[in-house]
């Protein structure tokens, strides 16, 4: 079951080719599709920024009833708080929206595999 970001989530909405064909696979063979309310965030800040924000907003709408969403919790704040204070003091930041997305695959159970 895979877990969307917001790239490919963009791109999908955008028409790719190689995101429209794999997202298609999926909902084809029923999968479970997820994505995190920090995800579908960032799709409404960019849909609000957009020369056609009605137009944009109901493609997200469109697209997001296809999706589980798991939301940013408090539990997630606190695991939040811990990865990103490490991941500055070693000199790695990342973006703060990415970290909050994977501290919520990581709390339902969810891990990097590489």
């Amino acid at each position: 079951m895979p877990i969307f970001d917001t790239d490919i989530l963009i791109s999908f909405l955008r028409g790719k080719p190689q995101a429209t064909t794999f997202v298609e696979s999926l909902l084809a063979k029923d999968e479970r599709l997820i994505t995190t309310s920090i995800n579908a965030e960032e799709l409404y800040v960019g849909a609000h920024y957009s020369t056609n924000v009605a137009k944009d907003v109901r493609a997200i709408e469109d697209i997001l009833k296809k999706f589980t969403i798991w939301d940013f919790t408090g539990a997630d704040a606190v695991i939040y708080g811990q990865c990103q204070a490490t991941l500055l003091k070693i000199g790695t930041p990342v973006g703060k929206m990415d970290v909050m997305s994977g501290v919520v695959a990581i709390n339902h159970g969810f891990a990097n595999s590489r």
